[in-house]
């Protein structure tokens, strides 16, 4: 199965961004993955943080795409030694941030892209598991062979991940299932573990039964 990957994009780009972007939408597509990116081939009825919460827990990797949305003309940022001036910094949608995090709790591995000159705050700093690759967005930087090597390496990790998914329990309420379902979607090896727990359990249960009654067997007659 192809893996999916997660785009976390803000919207409103430029004529130019929304060509980059689209470019990069189709280089994960021929890279053998499969993007889903909110309202472009991903849509619900539900609450945005529900919506992207379930689409990311379906997903292998995150391609976080940040670029500026505001733009601080006068400004200043509290810090210990007293407010420092942030005259010009440019930041991103906060729903970077958002999506990021999500990913970041299940384990995804990122591939961060980020504006020349965006401010490097939260997960969109090159200082955690990840390096950030910095872009103009022009349409040739994402044909190029950097941006494909990024790709190439961070696509490792991800289909490290889809295969580790595979091998792991399913995250799911158990109490939820029937024990068809459960029993569906156990792999050999858990199948095998239950019922030798379950005979075991019956057998420890038909031991104490035999000892409670003195020897002999429930069925046995007292007489």
């Amino acid at each position: 199965m192809t893996p999916k990957v997660f785009i976390s994009v803000g919207s409103h780009p430029t004529p130019q961004q929304a060509t980059a972007i689209e470019a990069l939408f189709n280089t994960l597509s021929a890279a053998g993955l499969d993007p889903r990116q909110m309202d472009k081939n991903e849509w619900s009825f539900k609450q945005p943080l529900r919506a992207i919460k379930e689409v990311i827990n379906d997903c292998h990797g995150l391609v976080l795409v940040a670029f500026t949305r505001f733009k601080v003309i006068d400004g200043w940022e509290r810090k210990e030694k007293g407010p420092t001036s942030i005259n010009g910094d440019q930041m991103p949608t906060v729903w970077n941030q958002i999506e990021a995090t999500m990913a970041y709790v299940r384990g995804l591995p990122f591939l961060v892209i980020a504006e020349n000159g965006l401010r490097g705050d939260g997960l969109l700093e090159a200082r955690y598991e990840w390096n950030v690759y910095p872009t103009d967005f022009s349409e040739a930087d994402f044909r190029s062979e950097r941006f494909a090597g990024w790709v190439k390496s961070w696509k490792v990790e991800v289909l490290r991940h889809a295969e580790d998914a595979q091998r792991k329990p399913m995250d799911v309420d158990a109490a939820s299932l029937s024990i068809r379902a459960l029993l569906s979607r156990m792999t050999i090896p858990q199948l095998w573990g239950f019922l030798t727990a379950i005979l075991g359990a019956l057998g420890a249960v038909a031991t104490a039964a035999y000892l409670v009654g003195g020897g002999k067997w429930p069925w046995e007659s007292s007489s």
